[in-house]
């Protein structure tokens, strides 16, 4: 890592049962100007061994002094049957992050599964140094790979103001934002994807894109490309029978069993959707900013009754508008429910790799899949779902 404040902070200052994470002797992260130059064309994990963990550890170091100095809360989390344990440095990260996760909140008894360490800059004393220009040298899809290897994930999600550092083996991540209040919509809807995303893999979880609803007994995914309709068939079902269990972003377990889980209890519609569903309106958290963003609500405020955190997954719809006047549900190919899901999944989340793609082929290879077009009456979208349902 470049030149810093993070050199002053000695070992003392890793919170507790972390500290055994550093290493007096791993290898400086700053690297020599020749060495660079020649990793221009190898590998970069096999040009410097140790680099990944030691910029992990350093930015480990800044994030546990930023929360031993200033943390305000720490809430922990259920997904998919893992504890996970954030603790926020300020209120701004609180606000930013917590407002979609808050109807999956659980207990704090307990050992943690994760545990990520959240902060906004503008409010700590201590700061992040910018990564080194040499450490760009092999940055690409938002992943500083130099940094980063199997174990260790750094992220640079620029567009978003943020970073990410992730011990994927120990479940722990830490996460800083350079302006909680500049966060783009979107990300507050769905904080900390890529984050969450690289821990959940290794353990047999992935997140989605794709919406779901279903019963206790079980449910469906909803997957496709933005505009086919995910949102508004799920938004369709409130109210019924089935249960919210996502919109936009959805977890899924693979194996044995397979299930689907609600990581966000948020709700995105585009301006035309709202007069299909006028009862959003009331609730829409961005009424005034319309003209730039799609409408966004927090179900959990609203209708946690109706939400649903986890259940067993029985197929993969693929919603897409037909334009006629009724809904129809219609069988299809498992590659063509594994291309909806994984094509705009893998595009969206930085720092997938192969276990995501083995983890979402084996998820997809065990479910039917349908096509689901879209008539014009909402209320048939829902009856649609709730009888195919109700006969897989």
């Amino acid at each position: 890592m470049a030149e810093g404040q993070g050199a002053e902070l000695g070992h003392a200052d890793l919170e507790p049962g972390h500290a055994d994470l550093v290493d007096a002797s791993a290898p400086t992260a700053v690297l020599p100007e020749a060495a660079v130059a020649g990793a221009r064309g190898r590998s970069a994990t096999g040009a410097f061994r140790g680099v990944p963990r030691a910029y992990f550890e350093e930015a480990a170091q800044i994030g546990s002094a930023v929360l031993a100095d200033s943390a305000v809360s720490e809430r922990v989390y259920g997904l998919g049957g893992l504890r996970c344990r954030v603790r926020y440095g300020d209120r701004a990260a609180e606000a930013a992050v917590h407002r979609a996760l808050a109807h999956v909140e659980i207990s704090p008894a307990g050992p943690p599964d994760l545990t990520i360490g959240v902060w906004d800059e503008t409010q700590a004393a201590r700061l992040l140094p910018e990564p080194h220009p040499h450490m760009l040298v092999d940055y690409r899809n938002h992943c500083l790979e130099l940094c980063s290897d199997a174990r260790y994930l750094a992220l640079e999600e620029r567009w978003l103001g943020t970073r990410s550092f992730i011990d994927r083996q120990a479940g722990v991540a830490w996460y800083c934002m350079r302006d909680a209040r500049a966060l783009p919509y979107y990300e507050r809807a769905a904080p900390l994807r890529s984050l969450l995303n690289a821990l959940l893999v290794g353990r047999g979880r992935h997140l989605v894109h794709a919406a779901a609803v279903g019963t206790s007994a079980g449910g469906v995914l909803l997957t496709g490309p933005p505009g086919a309709g995910k949102s508004s068939s799920a938004l369709a079902c409130l109210g019924g029978k089935l249960g919210f269990v996502a919109d936009d972003w959805c977890g899924v377990t693979a194996g044995p069993g397979p299930r689907i889980f609600s990581v966000y209890a948020s709700a995105k519609l585009r301006i035309d959707g709202l007069d299909r569903f006028p009862e959003m309106r009331e609730r829409i958290d961005n009424f005034d900013r319309l003209d730039e963003e799609k409408a966004t609500a927090f179900l959990s405020e609203h209708w946690r009754s109706g939400l649903l955190a986890d259940c067993p997954v029985k197929a993969i719809f693929i919603p897409e508008v037909a334009g006629g006047a009724r809904t129809a549900v219609v069988p299809t190919s498992g590659k063509e429910a594994w291309r909806a899901m994984t094509s705009w999944t893998l595009k969206q989340l930085t720092g997938c790799g192969r276990d995501s793609i083995a983890l979402l082929t084996r998820f997809a290879a065990s479910l039917p899949a349908f096509r689901l077009r879209l008539g014009g009456d909402r209320h048939e979208v829902r009856a649609a779902l709730e009888e195919a349902l109700a006969r897989l």
